[in-house]
């Protein structure tokens, strides 16, 4: 059995992609292999978006809900991590690399939170004009205090070791997209793969674990799995 699948993003980012997971199939990782076409091409142009077929891998389950299944996917998630260093894509595709733009994001937020200011004070004879300004006090001062601590930290450090060093983030892991198959935990979806620091995936797939209430222990038994 094989999958169909249209890829919505533009054609040279879909390209990073399509060559990432080509590069972890041969590194042996837990990928869905894609099928190349007749010709030897491993996507089919059609309609300014990308085509390809990948096989589909029988059985696959989600892991269970629990700190187990949570330390289950955690391992494989760095695996995949481990996996995907020293990729390298090819010159046609998108360079897609969100490595060093860590400050950047928090200084775009920043910027947001201006204009929400601004909003509000343009409409303060609004019921939620004091409530938004109430609570920009709030984040604006975490956000300055995270730019803070992360020109402190030792990101520059890190980031100046390069893509290559790092690999690749999948930027949607979780339950949905890791897997229980033959051998081990299968990543799947790997359309919106980027190069960054892998902290990104395994911090999301933490706080999503964390909904409900925070709990160390089970926090810490991800981050020893991973």
């Amino acid at each position: 059995r094989y999958s169909l699948k249209l890829l919505h993003r533009r054609p040279e980012r879909s390209l990073f992609s399509i060559w990432a997971q080509a590069y972890l199939v041969r590194q042996k990782a837990r990928v869905p292999a894609i099928v190349p076409t007749e010709d030897g091409q491993l996507y089919v142009e059609l309609g300014k978006k990308l085509w390809l077929v990948c096989e589909w891998i029988q059985p696959l389950q989600e892991a269970p809900k629990d700190l187990k299944g949570a330390q289950t996917i955690a391992y494989g998630l760095g695996e995949f991590h481990r996996l995907s260093r020293g990729y390298q894509p090819p010159a046609e595709a998108e360079y897609s690399s969100r490595l060093n733009r860590w400050l950047e994001y928090y200084e775009k937020i920043l910027t947001k939170f201006g204009w929400f200011r601004r909003l509000a004070k343009a409409y303060d004879d609004t019921p939620a004009a004091p409530q938004l300004l109430k609570a920009l006090d709030i984040f604006e001062d975490q956000a300055r205090e995270g730019i803070t601590r992360l020109q402190r930290s030792p990101y520059a450090r890190l980031t100046a070791r390069g893509e290559s060093y790092w690999g690749l983030a999948h930027q949607d892991y979780g339950w949905g997209n890791a897997q229980i198959g033959p051998g081990g935990v299968w990543v799947i979806d790997l359309d919106g793969v980027v190069f960054d620091l892998p902290i990104r995936d395994l911090r999301k797939l933490i706080t999503g674990c964390m909904s409900d209430k925070w709990d160390l222990q089970w926090a810490k038994g991800m981050i020893s799995a991973y």
